[in-house]
């Protein structure tokens, strides 16, 4: 269910609707606290709306949750 809401996510980020965007990864992540691609596509969508602290932290997040995970 998570990766549904992932896709909405990057959905919305493709349509600069920033807002929606955050809400569905965010809700991602609450289903899935350690679903990386959730964490990684939050950070995207923030570096585009400019929010660069927040987009760190969630980069920084998926990194604590897998290392080795090329997204991260």
């Amino acid at each position: 269910m998570a990766i549904a809401y992932v896709n909405l996510g990057a959905a919305h980020n493709g349509k600069g609707n920033y807002d929606h965007a955050s809400a569905a990864f965010s809700q991602a992540i609450s289903l899935n606290p350690k679903y990386v691609d959730a964490y990684v596509n939050r950070g995207s969508m923030y570096i585009r709306s400019g929010e660069l602290a927040r987009a760190i932290a969630d980069f920084d997040q998926a990194i604590a949750i897998d290392p080795n995970s090329a997204a991260a």
